[in-house]
């Protein structure tokens, strides 16, 4: 089974559930072939066999307007866009035409070219949708939203990562639900005693909600709070946001707040944990907050999107509430004190549970063996066409 994808080609999480997807499907009869977007992801797909070509692709949602020249320009832009679209399908075709692909799918929604390929080849297209992009990045869908609810009815196979998001884009069968895989299933290991220590993992940038635990964390402090908080994720002095980060640490003395910027060793952080804490607005999937189950350690979450999700799963699971959710600034202040004074019993608990709730439902095994299973389906289906 020959199969196009078309990826961002960054570091983002996207792009680390399609490597960690595709390190299992080549264990299938997957021949795959991977369209980045930009670079970076190459390197990644190398490692694990894949092959790959970079294609500087325009996305498919409207030009951000920030200033009395956006607002200007953009009419000029969106003609450019859409016509820097026509141009990527027809290229793409010539690219990719020596593969011969048997199915193409897209591993975000905020691409259409995938769909508009499929079209042109005649070959069934396979939406993987893992954002809502209005709520959690702030895009928008070129045309509207709705427009985009009803391309995917049009596309008809598609995925979503979570229950939400199926619901959201108000999927339908033959659409699915599938999980992400965040880590291979694991054996059991013996928790950590946790360190004084919280941490903050992910892009920083304002949607993941670092303002208010920041903001949280001061008032933690000031009431006598004692665990320090790590932030992880790539850094930059030029950001302006980034800048604002250090400077709110600086101007309150928050020296318990470490900006740590991109590591390699973020399993080994979060296993002496005291715990993680996913402050997103909106998670499509909680990558974070699966990895912090994974690694055992305890999870405070904002009670929002895919965060809640992975909570309610976790919840019925257990058969009773021991999902640290937070909804205000206040919560999570009080979320942060719970985790301080947890008895040992009750974390080993929550840490336990935890870890058999994501090993059984978000391993890279089970998520890749369900997606085959799907691609198997939609090339039945579409044969009968």
């Amino acid at each position: 089974m020959k199969i196009l994808y078309i990826a961002l080609g960054g570091k983002g999480g996207s792009d680390k559930a399609l490597v960690d997807l595709l390190s299992k499907l080549v264990k299938y009869d997957i021949d795959p072939l991977v369209v980045c977007g930009r670079p970076d992801l190459t390197v990644e797909l190398e490692k694990i066999g894949v092959k790959s070509l970079v294609y500087d692709f325009t996305w498919a949602i409207n030009p951000p307007i920030h200033s009395i020249r956006d607002k200007i320009l953009y009419l000029p832009r969106q003609i450019k866009c859409f016509l820097k679209r026509k141009v990527d399908v027809v290229n793409l075709e010539k690219a990719v035409k020596d593969f011969s692909p048997d199915l193409i799918s897209t591993n975000v929604g905020v691409v259409n070219l995938g769909y508009n390929l499929g079209k042109k080849m005649g070959l069934p297209h396979v939406w993987h949708i893992r954002e809502y992009q209005d709520q959690d990045h702030g895009m928008h869908p070129v045309n509207g939203m709705n427009y985009f609810r009803r391309l995917l009815r049009k596309n008809q196979f598609n995925i979503a990562i979570t229950k939400d998001l199926y619901q959201y884009f108000r999927m339908c069968s033959p659409a699915v639900q599938i999980y992400d895989g965040v880590r291979d299933c694991r054996s059991h290991f013996a928790s950590c005693v946790p360190q004084k220590y919280f941490i903050f993992a992910g892009f920083l940038f304002q949607g993941k909600g670092l303002e208010e635990l920041l903001h949280a964390y001061k008032s933690y402090r000031e009431r006598g709070g004692g665990h320090d908080l790590y932030i992880l994720g790539a850094w930059n002095e030029s950001n302006p946001f980034h800048r604002w980060v250090k400077q709110y640490i600086d101007d309150n003395g928050l020296k318990g707040a470490k900006i740590l910027g991109f590591r390699n060793d973020v399993d080994e952080l979060m296993v002496h944990s005291s715990a993680v804490i996913v402050s997103s607005k909106f998670e499509g999937f909680g990558r974070v907050a699966c990895e912090g189950m994974f690694n055992k350690t305890v999870v405070i979450g904002k009670n929002t999107s895919g965060t809640r999700e992975q909570f309610d799963n976790l919840d019925e699971y257990v058969g009773k509430k021991i999902s640290l959710r937070y909804q205000t600034e206040v919560e999570l202040v009080e979320r942060m004190f719970e985790v301080e004074n947890l008895s040992s019993e009750l974390r080993f608990e929550i840490v336990e549970k935890s870890f058999e709730v994501v090993n059984s439902l978000y391993s890279n095994e089970t998520s890749a063996s369900q997606v085959y299973e799907y691609y198997k389906t939609v090339l039945k289906l579409y044969s009968r066409k």
